[in-house]
């Protein structure tokens, strides 16, 4: 019997967070400008979110060209928003992921980019739907649900908080990246119903690991 509190029944209440508005999202692309598109399940459009970089490349050609070989790099310049930032720390969480199963940079990009986009939508975000939830059901406190359960693994990663190096965690370090990256996507298509561009292919793991996952159940 699964405990509430384990990353297969946290998964599990994001996938019902995912359903709830209109179901999970197909991964239909076409083409529109510098978005993809995708169909969601009830229809509407989701714009897949591209980042915009400016450099010197878009910069008048004299002049320019001189100088590329030796300052190129140094003058490169990148105009990001926060949102950009959050999709391409998501997309690189997956393709660190699905290609290389790299669980714990994964956790940390997609821990960076769930709380960029859960900040900027508040309440609505799907850490802050998970806690309620999960607190309800469990009767701990939230501090606790988030210290002990939801932030356990990505805090453990990414703070050193005078612990020792010899200390270890005992995680299963896939199931927690899941649902990390379930939590990041989420949050950006509520923010603006956009999805990252590696989030379709994501998606499509997803559905076939939930179906082993129900095999050995």
């Amino acid at each position: 019997m699964r405990s509430r509190m384990d990353p297969v029944s946290t998964i599990a209440e994001l996938q019902r967070l995912r359903m709830k508005d209109g179901g999970p999202l197909r991964t239909t692309f076409f083409s529109n400008g510098r978005f993809q598109h995708l169909a969601a399940a009830d229809g509407r459009l989701v714009a897949a979110r591209l980042l915009t970089r400016v450099s010197l490349h878009n910069a008048p050609v004299s002049g320019v060209r001189e100088s590329l070989s030796n300052s190129l790099l140094r003058a490169m310049k990148y105009r990001v928003t926060k949102i950009d930032a959050a999709s391409d720390q998501l997309d690189w969480a997956i393709k660190l992921f699905l290609d290389h199963e790299a669980y714990v940079p994964a956790i940390t990009l997609a821990g960076a980019a769930e709380e960029i986009a859960g900040e900027a939508i508040g309440k609505d975000s799907a850490f802050r739907e998970l806690l309620v939830r999960l607190s309800e059901k469990s009767g701990l406190s939230e501090p606790e649900v988030s210290q002990l359960h939801l932030n356990r693994a990505k805090n453990w990663l990414k703070h050193w908080k005078k612990l020792k190096d010899e200390e270890v965690i005992e995680i299963e370090l896939e199931k927690e990246a899941v649902q990390y990256l379930i939590r990041a996507i989420l949050n950006l298509a509520v923010y603006d119903r956009s999805l990252s561009s590696e989030t379709p292919r994501f998606l499509n793991w997803l559905g076939e690991w939930e179906e082993d996952l129900n095999d050995d159940s």
